[in-house]
């Protein structure tokens, strides 16, 4: 049998939960994918110190690339329709974008805080 040909942390039947994911199959089929609530409840606003019309430092860099990651991680589960988004503010920052970027981070927070899991 495949599973004892490769190890499996663990098999579950029914409600698995990959990378972060927690699959579960209705009655007619219909898979729905959802996150721990843990995951979005970290979502927290930025604090913007600073001139809007400086370059970012490079923890600034640091920061707005660490949290449009895990934006991007939950956009890929549950809003592929911010993924541009995020991609451009990822674009920005790479290309040494300005403190204000960090408006548009706080935005796409909120509109993922709207969606958040009860």
């Amino acid at each position: 049998m495949l599973k004892e040909r490769i190890k499996i942390g663990e098999h579950k039947v029914g409600q698995p939960t990959i990378c972060g994911k927690n699959f579960q199959q209705e009655r007619n089929a219909e898979v729905n994918i959802t996150v721990d609530p843990a995951k979005t409840n970290q979502l927290k606003t930025i604090i913007i110190m600073g001139d809007q019309k400086t370059r970012m430092k490079p923890e600034q860099e640091t920061q707005a690339r660490s949290i449009i990651g895990a934006l991007q991680w939950l956009a890929s589960i549950c809003r592929p329709d911010l993924t541009f988004t995020l991609s451009k503010a990822l674009s920005d920052v790479n290309r040494g974008g300005k403190v204000a970027i960090f408006h548009d981070i706080n935005k796409l927070i909120l509109e993922f805080s709207k969606h958040r899991p009860k």
